[in-house]
């Protein structure tokens, strides 16, 4: 075991890390291995110059993850108390520096060996200066901080929305539901999710968030048509005719149309 206390990020460790990460979604696989690898380790975790201790909590960086689940789980665990204290939440739990840091501690298994090409938001969140993707909110395709957030909120049922496979994967899930805010905190909702596309292991079941296809120039779709990507729209849609934040699990299952009900 390798411990590390908490630490935060300097400004400009974060500004180098975004601009490291810039190149490497930009020229993707022009960029050898070993040029890859230095920049997703140039900032380093436990370096003065880079960083600065916050606490005497600390993180295991030799513990491995299977998926993105198992990670907010330890994060919460190892977090939780940290985070519980008033100030600190205050200071840390929407701060960028904080969230990239933790990142750092575990690059190599969230690039996959330094072989991923995402965009920086994976890894910085897409908040205040580092909010670079226009008006459209990415905050939750942060690997650490929505890992941690989403165990914080719902435990054990945070399951349903990670990719039980990868820990280096958003999961399509995520992107569907978090990244709308009707949708991102609706206690229905997360109710429904449960109901329809729960599996025995408590993770989605397979193809729950498959993206719509269609052939025949959009006449006939052949695939998405019962998945999560269109039950967001719908319910956007829904949410206009309805008080949709007041609506239950079954409700929603009754009210989004064919195919979706409970």
């Amino acid at each position: 075991m390798t411990y590390i206390k908490l630490h935060v990020l300097k400004k400009e460790a974060t500004d180098q890390f975004q601009e490291n990460l810039k190149t490497i979604y930009k020229y993707k696989n022009q960029i050898d291995e070993n040029e890859r690898k230095r920049l997703f380790t140039e900032i380093k975790p436990n370096d003065p110059n880079h960083c600065e201790i916050i606490s005497d909590f600390e993180l295991d960086q030799s513990t491995t993850f299977s998926n993105r689940f198992e990670f907010g789980k330890y994060l919460y665990k190892d977090l939780g108390e940290f985070l519980k204290d008033k100030n600190e939440r205050k200071k840390y739990s929407n701060n960028p520096h904080f969230w990239s840091w933790i990142v750092l501690v575990y690059i190599e298994q969230l690039s996959n060996k330094f072989k991923q090409s995402n965009r920086p938001d994976r890894y910085i969140p897409a908040m205040g200066d580092y909010k670079i993707y226009g008006s459209h909110n990415t905050a939750h395709r942060h690997m650490a901080r929505e890992s941690y957030r989403l165990y914080e909120r719902f435990g054990e049922e945070s399951k349903i929305y990670f990719n039980k496979k990868k820990l280096f994967e958003t999961g399509n899930i995520i992107e569907s539901i978090r990244s709308r805010q009707d949708t991102s905190n609706h206690d229905g909702i997360h109710k429904y999710l449960l109901l329809k596309y729960k599996d025995k292991d408590g993770y989605a079941i397979p193809k729950a968030a498959e993206p719509e296809k269609w052939k025949n120039r959009d006449i006939e779709k052949i695939t998405g048509r019962e998945s999560t990507v269109r039950l967001a729209k719908i319910y956007r849609r829904l949410n206009i005719n309805y008080v949709g934040p007041l609506l239950n699990a079954f409700e929603i299952g009754e009210k989004v149309g064919p195919g979706f009900e409970l």
